[in-house]
């Protein structure tokens, strides 16, 4: 069954025409008026639905790549090479450190304990289902 919407346009179908060219002699008799070719391309849809709503944001991201360009570029550039003098001397300065951290702390909690290795406990191994005995005492 049609409803009622689809009843009228069916009924004013045949007016739409009609309707198109009064249209078109209305607006041709405004002056500075010309016919708006509804032809736009995908590049425009693109802009008029995806930018222009999002304006600002657009703007803010532009401002924040800009500044990130400008802070790029203003650097002093790569860092100095890294000598290995001070690379060993950092590292055997460390190891010292570590060494006499570690005499410490045996110092303060005595050697560690030996421990034994835990044994694991033992399982029966599983059983079918079907070979199960019920637990079951008949009374």
């Amino acid at each position: 069954m049609k409803t009622p919407h689809e009843i009228l346009l069916q009924h004013h179908r045949s007016v739409e025409s009609k309707l198109d060219d009064v249209r078109r002699k209305a607006l041709a008799s405004v002056p500075g008026h010309e016919p708006v070719v509804a032809s736009a391309t995908f590049v425009q849809k693109l802009w008029g639905e995806v930018v222009l709503p999002c304006r600002g944001i657009w703007t803010g991201l532009a401002a924040v790549w800009l500044a990130l360009l400008v802070f790029h570029l203003s650097g002093s550039g790569a860092p100095g090479p890294v000598t290995v003098a001070k690379t060993k001397s950092a590292s055997s300065g460390m190891a010292l450190a570590f060494t006499e951290q570690q005499r410490i702390f045996t110092e303060i909690l005595g050697p560690a304990p030996d421990t034994a290795t835990a044994v694991p406990p033992r399982r029966d191994p599983p059983t079918p289902h079907s070979e199960r005995r019920s637990n079951f005492s008949a009374a």
